[in-house]
């Protein structure tokens, strides 16, 4: 089975590569016309929605009721939406090194296990709770598409994310490279502008990838 993976993830590799230089993909002829590159485009998208769908398709998503309660850090979260097939290929070693940077840098901001939580109301109120720093606001999200706007009370600072449900019961909150700088700004008063540099380096080093945070209750 991982020989079979393998030569899929390198055929669609490969015909990804070819297309991105102007030649035909993997399996066409050497005529292009404007039904092949519409077929490409639709393929493209197939498989865009595909690795989106793994990530918030049907059966990671969460409902409203269960979202409410308090959840507590467990570490940081790293998943991948892109089609970038060559990055893809290798998305187990990337999103576990990403994990661990970013981790180790919401450590030295206040973010820590056994520290940091954050509290969904059924009323719309959310409270984050980083070691001796707390924040409150409100919250929005909508179940069907998963996804989460929070707004602090401190200078009305407005972060959107997705929530996703794992398999083991925990959530990921994640975000777009830029939404999570705007988190780190509003949930820590530690942060520094090495902080911010090393986080904002380090995911523009990755293309097509949302980064947050594993909570468990």
């Amino acid at each position: 089975m991982k020989l079979n993976f393998l030569h899929v993830f390198s055929f669609l590799a490969l015909s990804a590569l070819m297309s991105s230089c102007g030649m035909p993909g993997v399996g066409t002829t050497n005529t292009v016309t404007n039904n092949t590159s519409n077929t490409q485009t639709s393929t493209a998208g197939g498989i865009l929605g595909a690795v989106l769908g793994s990530i918030l398709g049907q059966n990671n998503q969460i409902s409203q009721e269960q979202l409410v309660g308090t959840w507590k850090y467990n570490g940081a979260s790293c998943k991948f939406e892109s089609e970038n097939l060559l990055k893809q290929a290798g998305g187990e070693f990337i999103a576990s090194s990403v994990e661990s940077k970013i981790d180790d840098t919401f450590s030295k901001i206040g973010i820590q296990k056994g520290a940091s939580s954050i509290t969904f109301a059924e009323d719309g109120t959310c409270n984050y709770a980083m070691g001796d720093r707390a924040i409150a606001g409100t919250y929005e999200f909508d179940q069907t598409t998963g996804k989460l706007t929070v707004t602090g009370t401190v200078g009305l600072v407005k972060t959107e994310g997705y929530v996703v449900k794992n398999s083991d019961g925990s959530i990921s909150v994640l975000y777009d490279a830029d939404k999570l700088l705007d988190l780190v700004n509003m949930i820590s008063a530690k942060t520094s502008n090495t902080s911010i540099k090393t986080i904002s380096s380090l995911l523009g080093s990755y293309d097509g990838i949302k980064v947050g945070m594993n909570l468990a209750k």
